[in-house]
């Protein structure tokens, strides 16, 4: 079938559906502002050079100025140039001043450099947004109580780097409200009927970033305010919603599912665990404080802490630190935080539920807020009074767009096996050997059973031999003494290692997993000089919980699986009625298609473990079988330094194993929207120069000569953007996978954005994908989205569709990979160059 006639029917396989998005828009007013160039030199002539102090005193400097004064403090901020934006002019093009007296005197210029306007159409420039943003959100941080004789906080640390708009908050106010609109500037749209979108659930973001409470989260999200006449009023209506939410059965399950799961608070560092919600409350609970005073809970907070509690007619929860010190915490001071990460999904759920039980109604995604305002009579405020004076209104809509349901692929599982047969060695390295034994074997005679049932076409293919002899403690002669018995030329041999338990250890004021076992392991098989060991670890306590769960044994089947060369998973056209998405894929195998992910894991400032940027490249025309290159980096840029040499180095793999590709399709992870557009100018640069450079050195010329291939370049990210579909009857079902939603709330017209797994209600999470540029004909270019869907599809890892493309989550796994080598020899070299050339040409990092 023609490459057209496969296209139409794809098109017309495809369903279109209305979707549903909660936005919220912010709408401001074309106002000007005034940008002045700021210097500063101490007394002895020097420049200052880390002016964040001289900026808390030039703030305070504007209250007393004559001439300073006619600007408002809260519409002023600085960015990392040292240039000042402000919405009130300052009077004059040029000001001399002192700040301070004798020798720690500082002298200040400012002086008047012009103002930012929309362009001549009123669109909203990007320069203009990002400026406009930066005096919003500094404004409102600062406060009447922050303006008195204490030191002042209002904008000493929260700065914006323009043009690319990279918000630095280091300190949080205690003001929840700054906090919600701190996380609706992260992130913007530009639209261009003069209105910034700005998806509702971006506020979770920065709510996880900083530990606000749930509760906390929950209520100020939706922008509820308590409106009364009367303290009787109010206090009144949130006993009622009190009394709406905590139903017994919410309760109950919060106490019998959370309970002895560790959590913070939003005060103390500490972790505590759980016991259960008990029958007081921080405004009425009193205990005798250390110096012998009586105070309620939500006093000392106060005094101690000084958080104000939005509602402490909740109840409180009774936490362990120890069986002898029982201690009671106000709900709402619970942190989303929590260890290991699935307990925090766990608490967020439970919480919301009991939050959420106004009704009973499994829709409350769209349709509980409105009957929990309706019911308690809470007024929602559409605008935000401390944004009125800066010409900003916040309006929240329910966005209907048009979306498009792509068909669904046709895979094949466990499709081609490893081109040797492979022997699985058990080797146990934990230390409880007589206790596990029985568990470890009930778990390779399951593992042997999914192997023959899986791959009937090739018996014998995978075989498990008895469990190794004890090993007590990490011998690293002895592991690869076991795998030199067993080694063969005609056969891969497998270590299949049984490890203790894992534990966290905390690092300062952030945990971190141990450099033990797991690291130390991984580092010793895939790094090993001579070659490289294929292995699979498995936890004990893992092994424990899940011994006899089919979807276990089948996940690390998958895993050998993958690691060893096999195809996983196959999208396949080669039979009797394959789905048109099947043959349009496989239109593009035949032209040696290449896909290549790009992930970049920068570490903080702090860590002494290098940053890692990976790229992993499909090595078989069906692009089911990976492998990776990666490179450390001392600094912590965004712009890979050895881009051009890692990619040259993907350029000779694919060469090698399919021929020169014709097209190349990239995704690019691991970057913040603030660089994408500098990154990807650097990258197709360094792109183009290492075609040229193949095209002239390689052996092969007589096939390069003419060779061309056309490139796309997809910028990919987890979206914080949420869909829903609207069945009538206020039910509400989740988005289908393969849906793709390209129209009012993406940012250009080569923007889309995609679900291609499946989720529950309200939790799907897709991915939003930006063209940054390509030179594929425009017919191809709508062929993308197909691509994309497919990839998602073909994680050998995965039995299901996952979230991104699967050269992205290659990489993305590559960079963990690259990162324990570190942790566990962070002084020893691990460059590409000096890998086992086995661990280069396998997918080890899967």
């Amino acid at each position: 079938m023609a490459l057209a006639q496969i296209r139409s029917s794809v098109r017309k396989e495809s369903i279109k559906e209305e979707v549903i998005s909660n936005y919220y828009k912010l709408i401001w007013e074309d106002r000007p502002i005034y940008v002045y160039k700021f210097n500063a030199r101490k007394a002895d002539k020097t420049p200052l050079t880390n002016p964040f102090d001289l900026r808390e005193k030039f703030y305070q400097f504007m209250q007393q100025h004559p001439q300073l004064r006619v600007a408002k403090v809260n519409r002023v901020v600085f960015d990392e140039q040292q240039y000042v934006y402000t919405l009130d002019p300052f009077g004059c093009d040029r000001f001399e001043f002192s700040i301070g007296k004798f020798k720690g005197k500082t002298d200040v210029t400012l002086e008047y450099k012009g103002k930012l306007l929309p362009d001549r159409y009123g669109n909203l420039t990007k320069q203009y947004a990002d400026a406009y943003q930066a005096i919003i959100l500094n404004g409102l941080r600062i406060t009447d109580s922050q303006l008195t004789a204490d030191s002042f906080y209002g904008a000493r640390n929260t700065y914006v780097h323009l043009p690319s708009a990279t918000f630095v908050v280091q300190e949080l106010g205690p003001n929840l409200r700054l906090c919600i609109f701190q996380g609706l500037f992260l992130k913007v749209k530009q639209n261009i009927d003069k209105q910034l979108v700005v998806n509702a659930s971006l506020i979770h973001r920065i709510l996880e970033k900083y530990h606000m409470g749930i509760l906390e989260y929950f209520l100020a999200m939706h922008n509820i305010e308590f409106r009364g006449n009367t303290e009787e009023e109010i206090r009144r209506r949130k006993a009622k919603i009190r009394g709406l939410t905590f139903t017994k059965k919410a309760i109950d399950r919060f106490n019998n599912d959370m309970r002895g799961k560790p959590v913070s608070t939003v005060y103390a560092p500490r972790h505590y665990k759980i016991e259960r919600l008990v029958d007081e409350y921080p405004n009425t609970t009193r205990f005798r404080t250390i110096e012998g005073t009586e105070e309620t809970v939500a006093g000392y907070i106060y005094k101690r802490y000084n958080i104000t509690l939005e509602f402490p007619e909740l109840p409180l929860v009774r936490m362990l630190k120890s069986k002898k010190n029982p201690i009671l915490i106000p709900m709402e001071c619970l942190q989303i935080s929590l260890k290991p990460q699935k307990h925090r999904g766990d608490l967020s759920g439970y919480m919301d539920t009991i939050l959420k039980q106004v009704r009973k109604d499994p829709h409350e995604f769209f349709t509980g807020i409105r009957d929990m305002l309706k019911t308690a009579q809470i007024k929602d405020v559409p605008e935000a009074s401390a944004m009125k004076e800066f010409g900003v209104s916040l309006d929240r809509n329910m966005i209907r767009t048009e979306a498009t349901v792509l068909p669904r692929p046709d895979v094949t599982r466990f499709a081609e096996s490893p081109t040797k047969k492979v022997r699985i060695v058990p080797v146990y390295m934990a230390n409880n050997f007589d206790g596990d034994k029985g568990s470890i074997s009930t778990f390779i005679g399951d593992l042997k059973k999914q192997f023959d049932e899986l791959i009937p076409q090739n018996p014998g293919q995978f075989s498990v031999i008895s469990l190794e002899p004890e090993m007590a403690s990490f011998d690293p002669k002895r592991l690869l003494d076991i795998y030199k018995n067993y080694e063969r030329d005609d056969q891969y041999t497998l270590l299949l290692i049984f490890l203790p338990e894992s534990r966290l250890q905390r690092d300062k004021s952030r945990l971190k997993f141990k450099a033990d076992l797991y690291s130390q392991i991984k580092t010793l098989c895939d790094t090993n000089r001579n070659c490289g060991i294929p292995n699979q670890c498995i936890n004990m306590g893992t092994l424990r919980r899940c011994l006899g769960m089919n979807a276990f044994v089948l996940n690390i089947v998958r895993k050998i699986y993958s690691r060893l060369g096999g195809k996983a998973s196959l999208i396949n056209a080669d039979f009797d009625d394959a789905p048109s998405v099947n043959q349009l894929f496989r239109e593009y195998a035949k032209n040696r298609t290449m896909y290549l992910g790009i992930f970049s894991s920068k570490s903080p400032k702090k860590d002494k473990i290098p940053s890692v940027h990976t790229m992993a490249y499909n090595v078989d025309p069906e692009a089911s079988c990976y492998v990776g290159v990666h490179a450390y980096q001392r600094d912590h840029k965004d712009q890979i330094h050895a881009f051009y040499e890692m990619f040259f180095e993907c350029l000779e793999g694919f060469f090698a194993e399919i021929g020169a590709p014709q097209r190349i399709l990239i995704f690019r992870g691991g970057l913040s929207d603030s660089v994408i557009d500098e990154i990807a100018d650097y990258e197709r640069m360094q792109i183009e120069r290492a075609i040229d450079k193949y095209r002239e050195d390689s052996s092969f010329k007589d096939e390069v000569q003419k060779w061309d291939p056309k490139i796309c370049y997809l910028d990919v990210s987890r979206s914080h953007s949420r869909f829903t579909v609207d069945t009538g009857d206020r039910v509400y079902e989740n988005i289908k996978p393969g849906t793709v939603i390209d129209k009012d709330v993406v940012e250009t017209a080569n923007d889309f954005i995609m679900a291609s797994h499946e989720g529950r209600l309200g939790t799907t999470r897709p991915a939003e994908y930006s063209l940054k540029y390509s030179t594929w004909p425009e017919s191809d270019i709508l062929d993308i989205k197909v691509l994309c869907n497919n990839l998602c599809h073909l994680l050998g890892r995965s039995p299901y569709t996952v979230a991104l493309p699967a050269p992205i989550r290659m990489a993305n796994f590559l960079a963990k990979r690259c990162r324990e080598f570190k942790l566990a020899n962070p002084n020893m070299d691990f460059d590409y160059p000096n890998f086992p050339e086995s661990s280069k040409n396998t997918a080890y990092f899967t």
